[in-house]
This record gives C-alpha cells, sequence and structure tokens, in this order.
C-alpha cells in the first residue's frame, strides 16, 4: 500500500510518463501477488488443503490490492459499480453461487470481487451508487474477495475489505490553524489522535494519545526545535518536551501516541451548504432554532423556513439523520473584540442568524447544521449507541454569559465541525473557573479557539477531551469530509464460512 499511495503521488506530477509507470507497478504487484500464492506451496508439509487454504487467503488479498490500486487511480471508481473494465467485479452473489473470477498471472489461483449493496439495496447501482453502495452511517464502502487455489479447487477463502475516506472524525482534536499564541498546556491530555495542518506550540509536558497507535501529527515541520514539528513556548515554567512516542523511539511508552511531522494537509469545506439541499423540509429551520434532544425525538422552537412557528414542537429524528438552520434577512455578523472573539455573543441583531442553540439527550443518529453557529446551551449526552453531528460555518460555542446563567462542569457527547471559524467558549476569560469541558468525540475547527485562562486562579473550563473509538469506523449522518480527501482501505476481515 506504500508502493501504491507514492506512486500516486508521483502520477500527480510526471504527465505522459506516468501511466507506463502504472502499468509497470502493477504488474509488480500483480507478480508479487503470485509469487506469494506460489511460495505457499512449499511452506507446509501437511496436507493438500492446508496448502490450498493458503493459497486462496493469498489470492483474496491480491484481489483487494488490485481494486485498491484502481481506487487510487481513480477515486470515483466506486461510482461505476461493475462497469469498470480494468477489473472483472461481481454483484453480490449467494454463498457457493456462480461468479466471474480473475486469474493470477503465472499462476492457478483466481479471485472474484463482489460489491456489497448498502442500506437495504440488492445490488449497487450505477444510477445511484450513493444509495445503493456508499453505507449512509459510516460513508463506507464494502467489497468481498473469495480466493481459490485453482478453478477446481472447492477450498475458498473470503475476505471483506471496507474502504472509507479519512476524516475530520478520525481525530479528537484538529485543526487547519493554530491560531500562533494558543498554547497546550502542561496539564493539557488530549485523548485520542490529534492532526493539524499548522504547527503546535506547546508548554511543558501536555500529553498527546492514549496508546502508540493514536497518531499525533502536524503538516507543518515546524519553525522551532529544529523542525521538530512543533515549537516551545516561550516562558520558564516551559521545560519537558510533550509527552509522547517519537517515530523510532528505542524505548515506546505504552500510554501516550506517537508523533509524526509532515503529515498530509487535510483541507476544510468552506461552507456547509450542500446538506441543507439534502435536508428534508420539515426540518429546514431559519433564525434562531432551541433544540432539546430526547431519545430519537427532539423538541424545537423555532421558524421553519416556510415561515411555520414552532412552538416547543417535539417531531422524530429525521429519515435522513439532517437539520439545518439557515440565516434569515438582517442576520449581523458578530461585533468581535481585540482579540478576534465575539464580545456580545447574544446580541439581539443576532436573532436573524442561523444559530442552532442545542441540548439533551439522544440515542439516534443525527447531525444538526448551522449557517452560523451552533450553540451548546446545556450537556449534550448520548444514552445509546447513537452518534450526532455537529457542524456550523461560523462557530461552535458553549454557552456562557459569565454570570446567572452559567453552565459549571459542561459535558458534550459529539462530533463537533466548525468550518470558517473556532470550537470555543463564549466570554471565556470572564468570571470563575467552571471546572471541566468534558467532550467524547471529535472536535475539528478551523482555527483553534480559546475555551479559559489558567492565570490567577483561572477562568472558563479545563480541557477533558476524550475520542469516542467508534468514529474510526463511523461518522454522524453526512459528516463533512475534507475536500481532498481519498478513499483508503479501513479494515479487513475474513469472512467464515467463506462465500
Amino acid at each position: 500500500m506504500r508502493l501504491i499511495r507514492s506512486l500516486r503521488a508521483r502520477a500527480a506530477d510526471e504527465g505522459g510518463f506516468t501511466m507506463a509507470l502504472v502499468m509497470i507497478s502493477l504488474m509488480v504487484i500483480i507478480s508479487a501477488s503470485a509469487a506469494a500464492v506460489a511460495a505457499t506451496q512449499g511452506d507446509v508439509r501437511g496436507g493438500g488443503d492446508d496448502v490450498q487454504r493458503k493459497q486462496a487467503y493469498a489470492a483474496a488479498e491480491s484481489g483487494v490490492q488490485a481494486y485498491a490500486y484502481y481506487l487510487t487511480l481513480n477515486s470515483d471508481l466506486w461510482q461505476l459499480c461493475t462497469n469498470v473494465p480494468q477489473l472483472q467485479l461481481n454483484q453480490a452473489v449467494a454463498q457457493g453461487a456462480s461468479r466471474t473470477w480473475t486469474t493470477l498471472p503465472n499462476s492457478t489461483a483466481q479471485y472474484a470481487i463482489e460489491l456489497l449493496p448498502a442500506n437495504g439495496a440488492g445490488s449497487c447501482d450505477s444510477n445511484s451508487p450513493d444509495a445503493t453502495f456508499i453505507d449512509q452511517t459510516s460513508g463506507s464502502f464494502r467489497i468481498r474477495v473469495t480466493g481459490r487455489a485453482s478453478a477446481n479447487s472447492k477450498v475458498k477463502r473470503s475476505v471483506v475489505a471496507t474502504f472509507r475516506k479519512p476524516g475530520f472524525a478520525d481525530f479528537v482534536y484538529f485543526t487547519d490553524s493554530e491560531s500562533g499564541n494558543i498554547q497546550f498546556a502542561p496539564a493539557d491530555v488530549i485523548n485520542g489522535p490529534l492532526h493539524s495542518n499548522d504547527t503546535l506550540l506547546i508548554c511543558g509536558a501536555a500529553t498527546f494519545g492514549r496508546y502508540p497507535s493514536d497518531r499525533i501529527e502536524t503538516a507543518k515541520p515546524g519553525e522551532g526545535n529544529a523542525g521538530n514539528g512543533w515549537t516551545k513556548a516561550a516562558g520558564g515554567s516551559c521545560g519537558p518536551n510533550p509527552n509522547w512516542n517519537e517515530p523510532g523511539a528505542a524505548t515506546i511508552n505504552p500510554n501516550v501516541g506517537t508523533f509524526r511531522k509532515n503529515a498530509d494537509v487535510l483541507q476544510m469545506p468552506t461552507t456547509n451548504s450542500e446538506l441543507y439541499n439534502q435536508t428534508l423540509s420539515n426540518y429546514r429551520f431559519k433564525r434562531r432554532a432551541n433544540i432539546t434532544l430526547s431519545g430519537t425525538n427532539m423538541t424545537v422552537t423555532g421558524m421553519r423556513q416556510d415561515g411555520t412557528v414552532l412552538t416547543n414542537a417535539s417531531m422524530p429524528f429525521p429519515s435522513n439523520g439532517l437539520v439545518y438552520v439557515s440565516n434569515d434577512t438582517g442576520c449581523t455578523a458578530h461585533a468581535l473584540n481585540g482579540s478576534g472573539y465575539p464580545s456580545s455573543p447574544y446580541a439581539a441583531g443576532r436573532n436573524n442568524c442561523g444559530e442552532a442553540y442545542v441540548q439533551g439527550s439522544y440515542s439516534g443518529n443525527l447531525t444538526i447544521a448551522a449557517a452560523s453557529d451552533v450553540v451548546v446551551r446545556e450537556d449534550i449526552t448520548k444514552s445509546a449507541d447513537g452518534m450526532l453531528g455537529l457542524i456550523a460555518n461560523d462557530w461552535i460555542r458553549i454557552y456562557h454569559p459569565c454570570g446567572a446563567g452559567d453552565l459549571g462542569e459542561v459535558t458534550v457527547q459529539a462530533a463537533i465541525l466548525a468550518l470558517t471559524d473556532r470550537f470555543m467558549v463564549d466570554r471565556y476569560d470572564c468570571g470563575a473557573q467552571q471546572g471541566n469541558l468534558n467532550v467524547f468525540g471529535a472536535i475539528a475547527q478551523q482555527v483553534r479557539g480559546p475555551v479559559g485562562t489558567s492565570g490567577g486562579g483561572g477562568t472558563g473550563y479545563i480541557k477533558n477531551y476524550v475520542y469516542d473509538n467508534r468514529m474510526k469506523y463511523r461518522s454522524p449522518p453526512k459528516f463533512l469530509a475534507p475536500e481532498n480527501s481519498n478513499w483508503k482501505l479501513s479494515t479487513q476481515q475474513e469472512q467464515v464460512p467463506a462465500q
């Protein structure tokens, strides 16, 4: 797979030379796969079935690599369903049913690739591949590859491979820009993978990750520390280095993540307007909408896009899992203070802006998107296996008027995405410290936002961010992905019995 990724990167730069290189490289991969199959003939002295089982599995893996290879060349390959001239593809078949097989070069071993439909569809339909092949919950698609040692072999092994685009929900913490003056403090703990397109500013031994497989990555090499990918904040108290594993370290700490620099840049979308077009009409609101979640229902006070006024109206979650709150005429931009943050976040002029004030407990799958802001009005928690997404074009804010109505310690269990601005606490530098800001899920923001201060007893909140591991394989409905992300093999598991 490293070879495939590197070839794809070179393909973008080398013009006409690329196709010849591509074909040569594919032959290398297929030949290597055939060699792996052949090698199994001599590594077991036991019965023939044992040898054939190994050959069948190697052939199945070859089929997965072949599909993955052509997907790197054409990221829209999945939309064609079985109409891919370079590959012999099958719709999903019943166990033991006939299908089209591909024979590996210089070998008798074969594999057959099936496309596994999604969302209750019977097959992948190239006229509507999104609805029939892409799982609407996880944003992934699956193929099943069955291998056998020869056309006459009764021994088969099947592998189910899942392909998914890298997304913002892959990280408990994501930023496009680190804002320069906001730093990770010594007591900060990031309980999950982290990505920044910028350089991290770190003071002392902040802890990053929970175990070595948690990726802690920056896309820039770093302006300080000899290009180590992060910058040490100024000040006498910023002594120790961050608490993470360095690549290639002789000793691995099993309780922290692994750092790397020069990671791929993940590009933020500039708007969530496409979600408005996908939202059912009864779930399109404008101006401010107060939304209280309860299981798989929600209570809404606000105005629908068509002008219908709702007061504490009970509604089930929409069938496609999307709610959208639009701006109306007269929406005024936030007045910003000298630091660039809203100085009067609850000003009357904001009532015509598309703001979703959200609270409650949910058990279903839902994404709430807003043309302006999403405001966490009280705790947002899950009571079952549901998944919630909060997507704002501008800010995602924790309600904090600094006085009457302050929430105290607050919990948010959701995937958070602020496309053009920040995730932050309103008036974060005012009043007494509120306790922990507990986020269980994922946070992605264009620019890093503040949630509190630490000097003189502190204000606002202390960060307690924990990654929801389900988001490695699932995401909330229609949760936006980076604009430049490509499909990657996410999981590969053997199916027993084989197909």
